[in-house]
């Protein structure tokens, strides 16, 4: 069964980086960051599901309305819907956004503001894994929910 693969975690904290450590070789990636729209975000997730890839969403996905697209994609096409919770305080993603250049990096007010929106996944958004993800001394701490 494929994989569709949700991060969620305000900027700054780590989701990027967690996929290219775990997922980079196994898995799309889709990104609003590094294309140009919804309509492009839609198109691909329509060619990687129609091909049955394993992909990761690598946006913020703060609220469960924001990942309720996804979700339903997965399911309607016979995905493994699993979820990744960046767990991060503001102050960490804060200290990680400003080691960032260029449009990497966000203001400090946009960590905010997410993180005021951020509610932790729930196995009742249709989630079949979810997992916790803290980073210490530079590596992931990934605990099952």
């Amino acid at each position: 069964m494929p994989e569709l693969i949700v991060l969620v975690g305000v900027p700054g904290s780590g989701k990027s980086t967690f996929y290219e450590s775990k997922f980079i070789k196994t898995h799309e990636r889709i990104s609003l960051d590094l294309i140009s729209g919804r309509k492009r975000e839609d198109k691909l997730l329509d060619k990687y599901t129609n091909e049955k890839l394993n992909i990761v969403i690598d946006n913020t996905n703060p609220s469960a309305i924001d990942r309720m697209k996804y979700i339903r994609i997965g399911k309607h096409n016979n995905y493994k819907v699993i979820c990744y919770f960046l767990d991060s305080t503001p102050e960490e993603s804060k200290k990680r956004n400003s080691t960032r250049s260029g449009k990497k990096r966000v203001p400090d007010i946009a960590i905010d503001v997410i993180q005021s929106r951020l509610e932790k996944p729930s196995y009742e958004e249709g989630i079949d894994e979810i997992w916790n993800v803290k980073i210490s001394n530079n590596k992931f701490i990934i605990n099952r929910k």
